[in-house]
């Protein structure tokens, strides 16, 4: 009995050594496998000269090195102009560079937004000079998103240019029309988050809905157009907004209301020293001290106007004269600078002339 338990003791040590022993073999046959595994990939990685294969419906043929030397912005799984991804064993490994890649972290649509953000920066430098039936082919034509916005908004500054009609039916047509792709505008600017375009749109739609005297529409939205310059701290539109502000009340007969806008305008443009914009506040003022009859005061506020105007042309004639003054100084020290190397030069060469002479002299 006691033979039989130490030799049951000796059957199951050596049992637990093997299964130790296995273990230990199989974490490392693991490890040195994810060695291998990081090895080939890295060595994958390495070989510049890899080239996708060629499957039934693709024929691309690109090098690893020219997916590498891209911008980020275009290095995305889902550009099929760079790698064809079927089933096999070659596209698998394309989608493990893909995936193992840190630069690539930009989405498709991102990428996409980016290249879309540089064509529309290139675009909208050329729409500026365009008519209205340039801008509508060119809408017909636009295939990005981030375009359309900048396109429905000089589409409705096309229509606000309605000063110049005669015919008052014409002159309705084109204001709705301007209302109708302002609001195009606005609702692709709202995607986008775009507060430059928004702040546009309600301006536009402002001047528009003011020319048909719907007052409740125009001070709402000139309401917005101040509500984002003051979220942006964007002085000089804050004003503007107050002066048509005011000038909506006024017409409505919110006489005191009106006041108020232009005295925090004027505040603004003196506290942030913008002389001609003071002009303006001042012009408007004068204009609601006519409508409320207080000539007085009318032709007190158009005296400091044109006071106002005659110590800004005065500060222009200065500065440019300064301006001149300075150019004029650049150019003496030019010309005082040449003539002293060309006395430096005549000097040397005389100095020279002497130098040979005597030489000649003692031979």
């Amino acid at each position: 009995m006691k033979i039989a338990t130490i030799l049951f003791i000796i059957v199951f040590a050596g049992f637990k050594l093997s299964a130790s022993t296995g273990s230990d073999t199989s974490k490392n046959g693991a490890s040195k496998n994810k060695e291998d595994s990081l090895r080939a990939f890295n060595n994958f990685q390495q070989n510049q000269s890899y080239q996708l294969a060629e499957t039934e419906s693709h024929t691309y043929s690109i090098r690893l090195s020219t997916f590498n030397n891209l911008p980020d912005s275009m290095k995305f799984i889902g550009n099929k102009k760079l790698f064809a991804m079927t089933d096999n064993t070659e596209s698998l490994k394309a989608l493990l560079i893909l995936s193992h890649a840190d630069s690539l972290k930009l989405k498709q649509a991102d990428s996409l937004r980016i290249v879309e953000a540089a064509h529309v920066d290139s675009v909208k430098k050329n729409i500026k000079s365009m008519g209205i039936e340039q801008l509508k082919q060119q809408l017909k034509a636009n295939k990005y998103e981030l375009l359309k916005g900048p396109l429905f908004t000089e589409i409705s500054l096309r229509y606000l240019n309605y000063d110049t009609l005669s015919n008052k039916k014409q002159k309705l047509q084109y204001q709705n029309e301007a209302i109708s792709y302002a609001m195009l505008a606005l609702h692709q600017y709202s995607i986008y988050d775009d507060t430059l375009g928004l702040r546009l749109c309600f301006d536009n739609l402002t001047k528009a809905y003011y020319a048909q005297k719907k007052y409740t529409q125009a001070k709402w939205f000139i309401l917005q157009s101040n509500n984002l310059s003051r979220l942006k701290n964007d002085v000089p539109n804050i004003i503007a907004s107050l002066i048509t502000l005011s000038a909506i009340k006024s017409d409505i007969g919110d006489y005191t209301l009106a006041m108020s806008d232009l005295n925090e305008a004027l505040q603004l443009s003196i506290t942030h020293h913008y002389p001609k914009i003071e002009l303006e506040v001042l012009k408007n003022y004068a204009m609601l001290y006519n409508r409320v009859k207080n000539y007085p005061k009318e032709a007190m506020v158009l005296k400091r106007r044109d006071s106002l105007n005659d110590s800004i042309r005065k500060d222009e004639r200065a500065k440019l004269m300064a301006s001149m003054n300075a150019q004029a100084l650049i150019q003496k020290r030019k010309l005082d600078s040449l003539q002293k190397k060309k006395v430096y030069t005549y000097n040397i060469r005389k100095s020279y002339k002497n130098g040979s002479a005597k030489k000649i002299a003692s031979l």
